[in-house]
């Protein structure tokens, strides 16, 4: 009923894909013919080592149990929104005009030309200024 195919044709995959979990299970644990490979660090194939002998099988059977039993839980990486690095950028710059202005706020009162209360009501506008930026950078994280 079935045509030949060469083993990891488009056909057994197709087979595969078509199979329910467990069958499909079963299938794979008959012919391997897939490798998978990738870097770990020392520390980590020590740990996943440890693990499968712990477990009292092999580090690919441990693996293999581990992803494909999905007894692991994969956290996806939020995506920045795309305006957010040039409204950070944005934000910093102003951050540095803020200083720049509470510097000179800070000078122009040292010099008696600006009272301490001129100073503080000037420096409470430049806090609150910098206040916004910061609602608006974290709404922007936030979405």
């Amino acid at each position: 009923m079935t045509e030949e195919h060469a083993p990891g044709s488009s056909a057994d995959q197709a087979l595969v894909d078509s199979l329910p979990v467990s069958h499909a299970k079963s299938q794979g644990e008959a012919t391997k013919t897939r490798v998978v490979s990738f870097r770990i660090s020392a520390l980590a194939h020590a740990q996943i080592t440890f693990k499968a002998e712990e477990a009292g099988i092999s580090t690919r059977a441990w693996l293999e149990q581990a992803i494909l039993g999905n007894r692991t839980q994969i956290v996806a990486r939020m995506t920045p929104h795309h305006e957010l690095k040039p409204l950070l950028f944005q934000a910093c710059k102003a951050g540095n005009n803020l200083n720049q202005l509470a510097h000179r706020v800070n000078t122009l009162r040292l010099e008696g030309k600006l009272t301490a209360q001129e100073c503080a009501a000037l420096l409470k506008e430049l806090q609150a200024i910098q206040a916004t930026f910061r609602e608006a950078v974290a709404n922007a994280r936030a979405d």
